[in-house]
């Protein structure tokens, strides 16, 4: 089917209260069209002018019986303040030929509720109702009612009336005169007028006087949005028995980037990325989806699909090469919908090889010293990296720099061996020293400055020993002076 939106039109001479019929037909073939029923019609109406709000039958819908009266309660808004009671009411059908008697009237404000018996019916379908006040032209409303049969089935409860077009949800309906059937089996409940589209009856049994059938809805293909169809109950083995069709809506459920880690990784690509998605098309493969990290496409050799279902997905990739230091978007989407139908996340892309601090570190040095220098190594150091690239950023008391390293060597195994100098702080302690190149921090360390006028001790060999002694302990102490008569 299709479901069509439109706007009335308005202003117009031709345009005056009352029921319209709508007629739908194709621009490009206008022999092709359809005209609404009776029941189907659109009512303007004058908010000056008495206008119907509401009118409810059985199953709460403007729906009456054939072969007995039906009351019926009708609301109506704008109805002059001066209406006190049914007298001042009239109601008839066919035209004035079949005259009604209204039950009761009640007023608030300038709302009235009336009810009334609507008469029994030769044939089933939509009738008009006419109600008029002070038996002026001007205070009347007219209205439709359907006759149907109470002998044949009909689903008069259906909850919920919406569900996924995936299938699986469960419809609870209540269905008047309906045969005593208790084996689920025995019942087919259909979606849709044309193809095989049945739910599995999961329950049969009674409630509020009526049979009550719990049913899952099976999957109904759409390509999106919604779309309403007819649902109709059979009993297997006494078709006749069948209910009037009522409706159900199918609703395409939005497709959802539940999560993509990580979100970074190396510029040289090859980063396993895992993507969860709910409701992606089910039994998708890596040749069905496409994964683009900005404009370059990953190779279907790179793409897995562990787990497609109706309502989960689990794609992964493996990164393309990219840009250091760049972001970019990435999009998966299933190849015969299209870019269009994208889910974004993003990307991004790092150096695994930026120039790295490595040990042995520098440590110590004398306060007082000037002109000194020390050494540190470092991994993949650019081979065009030259002595101004480098600032040593010692955290002293004032806080002192050096600008510029002193020498670069090659060393091997991605190595190179830097010298830089060590400024003259003046007070002992311990400090972080940050290196940066090219403006960038690439390592911190803490060094640690001695006052090499006073001998303190380098390292100590063999910290435990036996607590009964005789454990020897070799200790490097800087500048200590030579005694004259040996150590003690």
């Amino acid at each position: 089917g299709i479901r069509a939106s439109f706007k009335t039109p308005c202003c117009l001479d031709s345009i005056v209260p009352g029921p319209v019929s709508i007629i739908v037909y194709h621009r490009s073939y206008p022999d092709r069209s359809v005209l609404s029923s009776e029941a189907q019609s659109f009512t303007y109406f004058s908010s000056s002018l008495p206008n119907v709000v509401s009118v409810v039958g059985d199953f709460g819908e403007a729906k009456v019986k054939m072969a007995e009266e039906t009351r019926v309660t009708v609301t109506i808004q704008a109805v002059p303040l001066t209406v006190n009671g049914v007298e001042d009411v009239s109601i008839s059908m066919e035209s004035g030929a079949v005259v009604i008697s209204p039950l009761s009237l009640s007023m608030s404000g300038s709302v009235a509720t009336i009810r009334f018996m609507a008469p029994s019916s030769n044939a089933a379908g939509p009738k008009n109702v006419q109600v008029q006040f002070f038996s002026n032209a001007d205070y009347t409303v007219v209205f439709g009612i359907i006759y149907y049969d109470a002998s044949t089935p009909v689903v008069t409860q259906l909850s919920p009336s919406v569900g996924s077009s995936l299938g699986g949800d469960q419809v609870v309906m209540q269905i008047s005169n309906f045969p005593a059937v208790t084996v689920p089996n025995d019942v087919a409940v259909r979606f849709g007028s044309t193809g095989a589209f049945f739910g599995t009856v999961l329950q049969i049994g009674a409630a509020d006087g009526q049979t009550q059938i719990v049913v899952a809805t099976p999957a109904y293909p759409i390509e999106s949005g919604a779309v309403t169809v007819s649902l109709q109950v059979t009993p297997v083995t006494q078709a006749n028995l069948a209910t009037e069709p009522t409706t159900f809506q199918f609703v395409k459920p939005d497709v959802i980037l539940q999560s993509f880690a990580p979100t970074r990784g190396v510029f040289g690509g090859g980063t396993r990325i895992n993507i969860l998605i709910d409701f992606f098309p089910a039994g998708s493969t890596p040749g069905s989806v496409q994964v683009k990290f900005g404009n370059v496409v990953v190779p279907t050799v790179n793409v897995s699909i562990p787990l497609s279902s109706k309502t989960k997905t689990h794609i992964v990739v493996l990164a393309p090469p990219g840009v250091a230091g760049s972001v970019v978007p990435v999009k998966i989407f299933d190849s015969i919908q299209g870019e269009a139908t994208a889910l974004v996340d993003s990307f991004e892309y790092f150096d695994d090889r930026a120039p790295t601090l490595t040990q042995p570190f520098p440590s110590r040095q004398c306060t007082s010293t000037s002109g000194q220098s020390e050494i540190m190594y470092i991994k993949f150091l650019p081979d065009t990296a030259a002595l101004a690239d480098f600032t040593f950023q010692f955290d002293t008391s004032p806080a002192k720099e050096t600008n510029g390293a002193t020498s670069i060597q090659d060393v091997g195994n991605i190595l190179s061996q830097i010298g830089f100098g060590i400024p003259n702080v003046g007070t002992a302690g311990t400090v972080p020293v940050v290196v940066l190149f090219q403006g960038a921090q690439i390592a911190t360390f803490q060094f640690t400055f001695y006052d090499c006028n006073v001998p303190f001790v380098l390292s100590v060999q063999s910290t435990k020993g036996v607590y009964t002694g005789g454990n020897i302990i070799n200790v490097r102490v800087s500048n200590f002076p030579q005694p004259s008569g040996g150590y003690e």
